[in-house]
């Protein structure tokens, strides 16, 4: 500063030392004007900006018309005026600064060195006049005299490039205004040149970048095409890395956030919504209270949150986006418009946050913020309709939770107001109407008053028409049509209306740019109508369907989120397998469709070991593969009947839907031709395809695999041997004689049951049922609600007939075809039966779980497994009973033993072994699915505790999800678990019996599942022995018997009447 302060003193003193007609004093008094312009450049000291001027009007002044230095004097003149507008802003400094300018290119020869700084100055004060006035013919002259200037200015010229860049913003001003593409291509152009010319480390840098971004964001919103919001991404960055300490870095961070944000719309890939989160974190932490832009950046933040949460279902994404709504909207005064909107932001979060805690503190915030929003949305507002949509829809979710026909009838109303409040042709209003017929249905479900159906019915028909062609609603108002109408036939049994409900939900199939959720739900409804299995259409129908539901579960969603999404599809695949052999398609269709449509989330699990085998081998293919897969894992769009964000009123999805489907249709030509080159590989021919025939044939090498179809069409038995595939109906089998059963699980009485309409059959097909001196093997995959029954247990024990399952074949279980074959295809070399000393066995033991009651046995249990696999069998570990030393311990084991408790949870990745931090750090079976064993997953798992290998949600039936399996799709050979509540003495005798087996005849896999046989056969025998030379005092029974099931201590229940041995079962190849 002290070298500037000497630069004006002397200018001052040379502009004052010559006399004024002296022949050098007023090119020494331009000299110091420019100086002292130069030192205000620095200080930002306005007098000193007034003394340049008042020496450059002197210059002028003093200067004769035609003198050849006047043109350089009034330009000086010109560009010092426009400094000094810039500090005040006052208009007259404008005019001025514009009037002089004129003059000096008035008076400037053609060849002059300075006409094009002349004429760029005036261009760019132009500019400046048009942000004052807008008046077009400023901004038209602007651009004509920037033009100018360019062509007038060397290449070379070190001015070129700001020239460049003003009027590229001068043209993309103007592009603003009229939307004519040649604005935009020629700012483009300029801004382009301006970045390729410029020298690294020039202080403007980061603005040009910036600027060239922010038009070519302007392109891709034109052309929605991909390569265009890249080149807009790639031009932020680099402006934010050329001068990331600019004051304007929270502007640019914000400008990339949305494009990112843009980008993952279009994309789907989970990386980018997580920059694009992490960019608007950025944006709004630098963005000062008081700037009137941060609750802009508020809302985008908290819209990136709610986006991530209903993308990944974490919970706290939605929790963060919902403190920040709450602050933009105590922040937005009473008046302002955005109040509503952003009302209706918060209310949709809370509601969608009761969609997944089913809290009911949740749904009343939502609807009273939704209230709020609705009273301060203007009449005629788009918001308005958008805001009473969606408290209609919330107001629906009430009365299905409290029944109240006050609630309903508001339901109604309000839902009756948003299709009134949507002007004529608007995209939402199919929807709208949709969601009024769907309230006028419940409100006759209430009422039985054939006049709310009615109008439901011509409502519906009126969402279909007002749907325009290949909209993403249509599927959704197709579906609910055929809602409607299945109502309708119900009430009326009129075969017309039950064929209109059939075509709706068949029309809502084909919709390829809806949610995929939305065509489940119309497929599965399509699958149950009455008699649907003989119409000679249903096989097509039923097999699109089931194609559908892997499309259900991104993979970058959580299992979790998974879970809940297949959930709405469980009991598909059986209703369309029984429907495929009710048309005569056989039994390898069948078992096809049941393949696809079941066990998606352990299909992901080994997908993804096939992957990390391809990264290991081929690791450029196997990078091509994840980029093309994850670029067609797009998000879902909207579900039809959720809410319309107002933000987004003026967006009609269809115009994307074009675009996405040609991206789309690349994708997958470019995925097909990759898979072929990677099936060419050795050892991947069969690379994430299904089972083949002969594959199917193989697995069944070791023993028939059965899989046990249940629909309300039929009920199958579907047999897989070495030779053939054949299907056997069991005509005594029905979902109604299932579900009659399903409460007395444990009862002598069901297990005869079974053997009578399920077991005996099968066996008699497969001639199993003369005595062999060879025990057989035979692995059952159940469906549906067979899922929680003993089949290895089926028989008339009592009656000593032999009769029985556990007397004719040793029994497996398995959750598909594809675990069975995912497994043997794992390479592993059985240990002799003298042992194997590099491997460990690793054993844990929960005697005392805080808040369950003791075992007392399961210390003895540990104690006697650990007698029986001697250290000169397996090294022995028994780590602390906490998460983290569990599951580092399986890291590097053969054999896990657990004994403890465990908690079967309604949600199946919930499920529990409760180690010491089961309150804190959980062992869930969420945790198992994310686990990595490494390169040798322990060979056996065996879990003594209660309920390991049950279900308790119908939804999870199709997915098998339960603790047993967790433990094999996480790579574990072979697992024991336990169908419900387990004795804890019979505990100890059980794992003895079992392992002295074991040890007898190798640890290997037929020794696992013939040594579980051995031990609980031995075990019935001796209930049977029991049973029938004595009378067992029930009561007394009770007070000497403890069990391992997870519940929280009180009075003890009475003993099952089922025997002890029943519940356990062996999972594995």
């Amino acid at each position: 500063m002290e070298g500037f302060n000497e630069v004006i003193r002397l200018a001052r003193q040379r502009a004052y030392a010559l006399p004024k007609d002296h022949a050098d004093h007023l090119t020494t008094l331009n000299q110091a004007a420019m100086d002292l312009g130069r030192g205000y450049s620095t200080t930002k000291v306005i007098e000193e900006l007034d003394e340049s001027i008042r020496m450059f009007r002197e210059a002028v002044n003093s200067t004769a018309p035609g003198d050849p230095d006047r043109a350089t004097y009034l330009s000086n003149l010109g560009h010092a005026l426009g400094f000094k507008y810039t500090a005040t802003q006052n208009m007259p400094d404008l005019d001025e600064t514009l009037r002089v300018l004129r003059q000096a290119l008035e008076v400037t020869p053609p060849n002059a060195a300075t006409l094009p700084v002349c004429m760029n100055n005036l261009g760019m004060r132009l500019g400046q006049r048009y942000e004052r006035t807008k008046a077009i013919e400023d901004l038209n002259e602007a651009i004509s005299m920037s033009r100018a200037a360019i062509l007038v200015t060397p290449y070379g010229d070190p001015d070129r490039v700001r020239r460049l860049h003003n009027l590229g913003n001068s043209l993309n001003k103007r592009y603003q205004l009229s939307k004519e593409p040649t604005d935009l291509d020629d700012a483009i152009t300029f801004l382009h040149e301006a970045v390729s010319i410029s020298p690294p480390g020039t202080r403007e840098r980061g603005e040009w970048f910036t600027n060239l971004g922010n038009s070519m964001t302007d392109r891709y919103a034109l052309t929605r095409e991909d390569a265009h919001l890249e080149e807009a991404i790639k031009m932020l960055r680099k402006g934010i890395q050329a001068s990331p300490h600019n004051p304007a870095l929270a502007v640019w961070l914000n400008n990339l956030g949305l494009r990112l944000a843009d980008k993952y719309t279009r994309s789907g890939d989970m990386a980018d919504l997580e920059e694009a989160t992490e960019i608007a974190r950025r944006s709004l932490q630098l963005t000062s209270g008081g700037d009137p832009e941060r609750i802009n950046r508020q809302m985008n933040l908290a819209n990136r949150l709610c986006v991530k949460h209903n993308r990944t279902g974490a919970i706290k994404d939605l929790d963060q986006g919902i403190a920040i709504l709450q602050e933009v909207v105590a922040q937005t005064p009473t008046e302002d418009s955005e109040r509503a909107p952003r009302l209706n932001n918060l209310g949709t979060s809370y509601a969608n946050k009761y969609l997944r805690t089913d809290d009911k503190a949740d749904l009343d915030e939502a609807i009273d913020i939704l209230r709020k929003a609705v009273a301060a949305s203007k009449p005629g507002k788009l918001s308005r309709a958008a805001c009473l949509s969606n408290l209609g829809n919330n107001l629906a979710y009430l009365y299905a939770r409290n029944r109240s026909m006050g609630v309903l009838l508001e339901a109604v109303e309000i839902s009756r107001q948003a299709v009134d409040a949507t002007p004529t042709g608007h995209h939402a209003t199919a929807e709208r109407l949709a969601n009024l017929s769907l309230r006028l249905r419940d409100k006759f479900l209430r009422t039985g008053n054939m006049t709310d159906l009615n109008e439901a019915v011509r409502v519906s028909q009126k969402s279909v028409e007002a749907t325009p062609p290949e909209h993403p609603v249509q599927a959704a108002c197709f579906d609910t049509a055929g809602i409607i109408f299945l109502a309708r036939y119900r009430e009326s049994r009129k075969p017309e209306d039950l064929e209109a409900a059939r075509d709706y939900f068949t029309k809502a199939l084909p919709v390829s740019n809806t949610a995929v959720s939305v065509r489940v739900k119309a497929g599965r409804r399509f699958l149950t109508l009455p008699g649907i299995a003989n119409d000679p259409k249903a096989y097509d129908i039923a097999r699109s369907t089931i194609d559908l539901i892997p499309l259900l579960t991104p993979r970058s969603l959580q299992d979790t989120d998974k879970q809940h999404l297949l959930s709405d599809a469980v009991g598909m695949a059986s209703d369309a397998a029984a429907i495929a052999l009710q048309a005569g398609k056989g039994a390898e269709v069948a078992i096809d469709i049941l393949e696809t449509g079941r066990g998606v989330i352990a299909s992901s699990s080994f997908e993804q070991s096939d992957v990390s085998r391809l990264m290991r081998e081929h690791r450029d293919l196997a990078v091509s593969f994840v980029d093309l897969r994850d670029r067609l894992d797009r998000p879902a769009m909207q579900d039809a009947g959720s809410s319309i964000r107002p933000e987004a009123e003026d967006i009609d999805p269809v115009t994307l839907v074009d675009t996405e489907r040609l991206n789309r249709y690349e994708a997958q030509r470019k995925l097909a031709t990759l898979l072929d080159e990677i099936r060419s590989m050795s050892g991947f021919d069969r690379f994430l395809l299904p089972a083949s025939i002969p594959e199917m044939h193989y697995a069944a090498k070791y023993g028939p695999i059965v899989i046990l179809n249940v629909s309300s069409h039929r009920c199958d038995a579907l047999i897989i041997e070495q030779s053939w595939i054949r299907s056997i109906p069991l005509r005594n089998l029905s979902q109604d004689a299932i579900n009659s059963h399903a409460s007395q699980l444990e009862s002598v009485d069901t297990l005869k049951w079974l053997w009578d309409v399920i077991v005996s059959p099968v066996l008699d097909a497969l001639d199993f049922t003369a005595s062999s001196s060879e025990w057989r093997r035979i692995w059952w995959i159940p469906t549906g609600q067979l899922t929680t029954f003993p089949l290895h247990a089926a028989g008339d024990h009592l009656a000593r007939s032999g009769k029985t399952t556990l007397d004719k074949v040793v029994s497996s279980y398995s959750a598909s075809v594809r675990t069975i074959i995912h497994g043997r295809r794992q390479q592993y070399q059985p240990s002799e039966p003298g042992g194997d000393s590099q491997m460990d066995l690793v054993a844990v033991s929960m005697s005392e779980t805080v808040g369950y009651a003791p075992l007392g046995h399961a210390e003895s249990e540990v104690k006697a497994v650990l007698s029986v696999l001697g250290p000169s069998k397996l090294q022995h570990r028994q780590p602390p009973g906490y998460k983290k030393d569990v599951l580092s311990a399986l890291d590097n084991c053969k054999i896990f033993h657990f004994a403890g408790h465990g908690r079967t949870h309604p949600d199946p990745l919930q499920s529990t072994l409760l180690l010491k931090d089961w309150q804190r750090e959980p062992l869930t079976v969420a945790n198992l699915l994310q686990a990595d064993f490494g390169a040798r997953p322990p060979f056996l798992a065996y879990l003594s505790a209660c309920g390991t290998g049950q279900i308790r949600n119908s939804g999870s039936m199709d997915e098998s999800i339960h603790l047993a399996n967790a433990f094999q799709f996480a790579g574990v050979r072979h697992v024991v678990g336990t169908l419900w509540n387990v004795d804890d003495e019979l505990c100890v005798r059980i794992a003895r019996d079992t392992y002295e087996f074991m040890c007898c005849n190798g640890i290997q896999d037929e020794s696992v599942s013939r040594g579980l046989h051995y031990a609980t056969r031995k075990q019935r025998d001796e209930w049977v022995k029991e049973t029938c030379t004595k009378t067992v005092d029930n009561k007394a029974r009770q007070e000497a018997t403890s069990d391992r099931d997870a519940v929280l201590v009180r009075k003890s229940p009475f003993l099952p009447k089922s025997p002890l041995w029943v519940p356990y079962m062996h999972f594995g190849v």
